[in-house]
């Protein structure tokens, strides 16, 4: 048994590859995964895809956010068939309240912390050449998933913060 969890950041924007249409065009910078097993993070660079993505394929579970609408699909454009067996937590949010929350929402909301970035920052560290600072970033998002997976899990509760800054709570199931 293998369970993973997984984030991936692109060298180009979805603007540029010309819409949601493309996302196999826009090109892995760097994925890293968390494995349960050996409490170890790893990451792949676009010259590691086809590893990364034999090690998707391989395991029992993949964890994300995202992962179905965006990273799974950004894959494709290195395995035409790729298919992983994920559980999307964005998807089971949103199928739950029926609105969409951001990863960011859940962190504050449930662990008290920010991410420390954002895609549109990694893709300009990209194109400076920077893979340290998007390691970096890229292995917080791993470490913040995984955690309001875990506390949601032990929970059975996740929380975000609404609109007016109000703490809400998303019962869950994981």
């Amino acid at each position: 048994m293998k369970t993973l969890v997984f984030d991936l950041e692109t060298q180009k924007s979805i603007e540029e590859v010309g819409g949601y249409k493309n996302l196999d065009k826009l090109r892995l910078s760097l994925g890293v995964l968390y494995c349960y097993e050996t409490d170890t993070f790893t990451t792949y660079f676009e010259k590691d895809a086809l590893a990364l993505i034999e090690e998707l394929e391989s395991a029992n579970k993949v964890i994300g956010f995202n992962l179905k609408k965006f990273d799974f699909p950004v894959l494709t454009g290195y395995k035409k068939n790729f298919q992983g067996r994920c559980f999307d937590l964005m998807l089971d949010i949103s199928n739950t309240i029926g609105f969409f929350v951001n990863l960011n929402g859940l962190v504050n909301g449930t662990l008290g912390q920010e991410k420390s970035a954002n895609g549109l920052l990694a893709l300009e560290w990209f194109k400076e050449g920077n893979f340290a600072e998007i390691e970096k970033y890229c292995i917080e998002d791993v470490r913040l998933t995984k955690e309001v997976y875990d506390f949601g899990k032990a929970n059975g509760k996740v929380y975000f913060r609404d609109k007016e800054g109000r703490k809400r709570v998303i019962p869950v199931d994981w």
